[in-house]
């Protein structure tokens, strides 16, 4: 679903739109773009995210990554392009012809005016209401002030993880709707940073086990986000644990915890969880409780692959 060689979002052309499905798909696209059946097309300047009406109301996402242009759309159309993304893409060009200097899709003038003018017990009260009608801006809202009380709150703490499993077994996990899920699941990745190092700690633990079991009860990570949000996750706990400034006893805990770990992966993130282990380690004396520790473990496994994982490891320390 990609297109080479594009700069940036305002480079793109007719032509580039062309090249990017066969004439079907590229006349159905058009006349979706042509009935207006495009809204709420929006932009940060780095990506742009629209909304098509079809049988459904499907989301549509454009960037450019590394000169390439990548779409996604949540249409159960199976391929790469669907008409809805050359709809977005059509919207898109001939909203930029009027400026080509500015990126920005600015949001309803009057939209803004009016949430100016609100007072502050209007603007809760329209909130409030909004919550009842959106489960989407209840969950949002739970999810906020749950974040700023996560470090004095277990329940708080509860209920991001249900938040961030929720996201997982509410939705299906299918090639076209996981890219959507992680998005989700990255905002509320993106909205624990300001907790402290060892409640972050438990959640991002938490975050990595739920999105293990994804894979266990059948996602489809063809293009392979569950598996970069999962690394992700890995490397901000690493920092996480980091930041503790742990004592060697406590850390010892950890390694048993994750040799384990890397000893029973099946998911290909094992060398992940080894670079893990290589951060929080800091001195002779806990690399060489690593080493003891995996020798241990191969003496007692008597599965191979587990073995031959933990040697694999052994022979990186050395």
């Amino acid at each position: 679903n990609r297109l080479k060689m594009i700069n940036n979002l305002i480079s793109i052309s007719e032509t580039d739109i062309k090249n990017l499905a066969d004439s079907t798909i590229l006349s159905r696209g058009k006349e979706y773009y042509k009935e207006g059946l495009v809204r709420s097309i929006e932009t940060d300047g780095k990506k742009v995210v629209a909304e098509v009406e079809g049988n459904s109301v499907y989301n549509v996402e454009i960037s450019i990554q590394d000169k390439e242009l990548e779409c996604n759309c949540s249409c159960p159309y199976d391929g790469e392009i669907c008409k809805h993304i050359i709809a977005v893409l059509y919207q898109w060009i001939n909203r930029n012809k009027k400026n080509k200097t500015n990126l920005q899709i600015e949001k309803s003038a009057d939209f803004i005016e009016y949430l100016e003018r609100l007072s502050k017990e209007k603007l809760i009260s329209l909130l409030l209401e909004l919550s009842k009608d959106y489960k989407e801006v209840k969950q949002s809202l739970s999810l906020r002030t749950s974040t700023l009380s996560a470090d004095k709150s277990k329940e708080s703490v509860i209920t991001i993880k249900n938040h961030f499993k929720k996201e997982l077994t509410n939705s299906d996990l299918d090639y076209y709707q996981l890219p959507y899920v992680i998005k989700s699941l990255e905002r509320i990745k993106q909205s624990i940073t300001g907790i402290s190092p060892k409640i972050r700690q438990e959640l991002l633990e938490s975050f990595i086990e739920e999105s293990t079991k994804a894979y266990e009860e059948g996602a489809d990570d063809s293009q392979g986000r569950l598996a970069d949000f999962i690394s992700d996750c890995i490397k901000d706990l690493s920092k996480a644990i980091l930041e503790q400034n742990l004592s060697y006893e406590n850390k010892k805990d950890l390694f048993k915890k994750y040799l384990k770990t890397i000893a029973q992966d099946e998911y290909g993130f094992s060398d992940k969880y080894f670079q893990f282990l290589l951060v929080i380690a800091h001195n002779s004396e806990e690399y060489d409780f690593l080493i003891s520790e995996i020798k241990s473990l191969i003496e007692k496994t008597r599965d191979s692959y587990e073995r031959n994982s933990l040697r694999e490891i052994l022979i990186e320390l050395y």
